[in-house]
């Protein structure tokens, strides 16, 4: 019987040290696969893009700029100038480069905008830096707007944003109100539920890998969940909003606007794209993405 227990005791000092190993390699392999996207670069996406058929946009004249921001990071961008007095800023998702916004730079370019595009902070042609989900990019969103009003005086804002790039786009209403209306294109509610739709899909607990997960941000960075909380960060935004998600989103499931939609307080809208998938309604069902949008600026570009 002594024996017995010893045996026990050396199983399951085992299992709890293969699942406290576990715990680590998994929350390791989410932080870094979040801080240190794997990101391509904007030739390999333009020739990717090309091989899945996309239109071309080489009619859209584009103008590089570069922006040194409050920390000395230097932001790479391009600007595509329509009416000098209208101008649309578009944010790019998570791995995604500027590149990826053409495909709605295309669409306000014909309803007579000027487009700002750029690559986030960490992404494109930008030094690596960590992604620190909307965190650090919200802010450097308000410099860029700052940036364009100061260039080119009093001029109708618009901003898009898709996925990461939504929630960049969301996130910045608690520096600066200054935007006419917002567009926020499948973007996530909280890291704290996007994490937790991963842990279940995967049928792992979701406590220690969330818990563990925050402290990894806490201790690397000093943000937590809570300081990447999209859907508090809108609680007091006023500037119109547009909600859009894709019914078969499976990365980030249409709830999670369903949440935000809630969340905002101020004037807002709504609409799901029955086939639309993460960050492709637009293609997906483009008559209806087209008319939705349109509807939406026309309201809100006075």
């Amino acid at each position: 019987m002594h024996y017995f227990w010893i045996v026990l005791i050396v199983v399951l000092s085992l299992i709890l040290a293969a699942s406290i190993f576990a715990l680590i390699v998994i929350t390791r392999i989410m932080f870094v696969s979040f801080t240190r996207p794997k990101c391509c670069t904007r030739e390999w996406q333009t020739e990717y893009f090309r091989g899945q058929g996309r239109p071309s946009y080489d009619y859209l004249k584009r103008e590089p700029f570069e922006l040194t921001l409050r920390d000395g990071y230097l932001i790479h961008g391009d600007i595509v100038i329509n009416d000098p007095h209208k101008f649309m800023i578009l944010c790019h998702g998570h791995g995604s480069t500027r590149e990826g916004t053409l495909k709605y730079a295309d669409i306000y370019y014909k309803l007579g905008y000027s487009i700002v595009m750029y690559d986030q902070r960490g992404h494109g042609d930008n030094v690596r830096v960590p992604c620190l989900m909307g965190y650090y990019e919200s802010q450097d969103l308000v410099e860029i707007i700052h940036y364009v009003k100061n260039r080119f005086g009093d001029i109708v804002l618009g901003l898009h944003g898709t996925s990461l790039g939504g929630a960049t786009v969301l996130m910045s209403t608690k520096y600066q109100q200054e935007a006419n209306f917002i567009i926020a294109d499948c973007p996530y509610s909280t890291i704290k539920a996007f994490v937790g739709d991963f842990i279940k899909k995967r049928k792992a607990p979701k406590l220690p890998f969330l818990t563990t997960l925050n402290l990894c941000f806490k201790v690397r960075y000093k943000v937590s969940f809570k300081d990447m909380d999209v859907a508090a960060s809108i609680k007091n935004n006023e500037i119109p909003t547009l909600f859009l998600h894709g019914a078969k989103d499976d990365l980030i499931p249409p709830y999670h606007s369903d949440i935000l939609f809630n969340s905002n307080k101020g004037i807002k809208e709504q609409h799901i794209f029955p086939n639309g998938t993460h960050g492709e309604s637009v293609f997906c069902d483009p008559k209806e993405y087209l008319e939705t949008v349109t509807s939406f600026v026309k309201r809100y570009e006075k």
